[in-house]
């Protein structure tokens, strides 16, 4: 990382985000010394459980159900794509080699693994190795979602081999906090969410190592991502998803360590950061309609979760996730697609391991399932004529690729 890069960054800091800052670096430098290490997150109990994400499979359309079986049959042939890219083909049948999880599919280069502990791992303009987003794609774990779908549908023994396995493969090549898959808050939170749908919908098949193994995972995830909190400049949909993630875990799993402190303080986090980053009209505040989607459905996900729990969030969340749904029904075409404005990285919260190219449209029937208020769009005593009207409220229903509907 050059010295000029250092330089800029310190003239955008206030006083208050430098102290930050170097707080963070100091909590960094110690935490090689006592955290690190599988022991110190195992426990023994009951896989964690979303209450209420099962039914939404037994609840799913002839649609989704072949989305999901058709990318299940891909996974299991060894084939994985993501931002536009095929990753070298496993066996049919086989595991993740451990190289896997820190292999850059355009290089075919291999960047650090658990031989780094993962705060001495330059990334941020690495060139050598390859575009760090292409590891952490592959990370996040969101592969498994479709599969265990798949097993939870079909019973699907192939599948369920397969979770097990890639779950033992990342817990064998990434022990905490070594290696590439620990040096993003937002990167541990989708992987512990995705854990989390995993075990909700398949978990009830898992053996007790896996069980153990989860378990141990998510423990550590939580107490990393509590550690080191996106600040300042670092906000926005990271801050949003470590909240998201730090809701969930709890209720999925609340003999966590200070598990009702961790889920209070993520409560008010995404209470406040839902009016900070969805406007009053619905528009997204990074002026982004895909990162708009992905904060909304990071949102979605946490107050389905807290609603299922018996413990739903205000009904100011739901209020400003409908104004997005409105707001994405206003914009996006005839088939779904938003106007590409901004920045889209292809985030996603969940996922089928395939291309979306209707995402925010997605987000917003995904909301309107869990709100029970259709995006009204369009306007009847308009000049255009109730035509005008038709289209509009057209473009509101209009489906996106199959998703997880709450």
């Amino acid at each position: 990382m050059s010295l000029a890069w250092y330089i800029r960054r310190l003239k955008s800091m206030s006083p208050g985000e430098i102290l930050h800052r170097v707080e963070e670096l100091r909590r960094k430098t110690t935490a090689r010394a006592f955290a690190e290490g599988w022991h110190r997150y195992a426990s023994d109990g009951p896989m964690p459980v979303v209450p209420g994400l099962r039914d939404t499979i037994a609840r799913a359309s002839p649609e989704l159900r072949d989305a999901i079986a058709a990318s299940a049959r891909r996974l299991l042939d060894g084939g994985f794509s993501a931002l536009g890219r095929d990753w070298p083909r496993r066996w049919p049948g086989t595991s993740v080699p451990a190289e896997h999880w820190r292999l850059d599919p355009v290089t075919g280069r291999l960047w650090p693994g658990a031989d780094a502990y993962t705060f001495d791992i330059a990334y941020r303009h690495e060139r050598r190795f390859g575009d760090i987003k292409y590891v952490w794609e592959f990370n996040r774990l969101q592969f498994l979602q479709p599969l265990a779908a798949h097993v939870a549908l079909t019973g699907d023994a192939r599948a369920l081999t397969l979770i097990e396995a890639a779950i033992a493969s990342w817990y064998d090549a990434n022990p905490p906090f070594r290696g590439l898959g620990w040096n993003s808050g937002i990167e541990c939170a989708l992987r512990a969410i995705s854990l989390l749908v995993v075990t909700s919908l398949a978990g009830d098949r898992f053996s007790a190592d896996t069980v153990r193994r989860v378990r141990a995972l998510l423990a550590a995830h939580a107490f990393w991502i509590a550690r080191y909190p996106s600040r300042y400049s670092s906000a926005n949909n990271h801050l949003v998803a470590e909240a998201a993630g730090s809701l969930i875990a709890p209720l999925a799993l609340p003999d966590l360590p200070r598990a009702g402190a961790r889920e209070a303080d993520a409560r008010r986090v995404l209470i406040r950061e839902t009016d900070l980053q969805i406007l009053a009209d619905g528009t997204p505040a990074e002026q982004s309609p895909t990162y708009g989607a992905f904060t909304a459905e990071l949102i979605l996900m946490a107050a389905f979760a807290a609603r299922a729990a018996g413990q739903p969030l205000p009904s100011s969340v739901t209020d400003r996730l409908s104004q997005f749904a409105r707001f994405t029904g206003w914009i996006a075409d005839a088939r779904g697609r938003a106007p590409a404005i901004g920045d889209d990285d292809e985030g996603r919260v969940l996922s089928l391991a395939t291309h979306e190219p209707a995402y925010a449209a997605s987000v917003a029937r995904a909301i309107a399932g869990f709100t029970g208020r259709a995006p009204r769009c369009g306007r009847s005593s308009s000049g255009a004529g109730s035509g005008a009207s038709t289209r509009a409220r057209r473009r509101c229903r209009a489906p996106g690729p199959a998703r997880l509907d709450p």
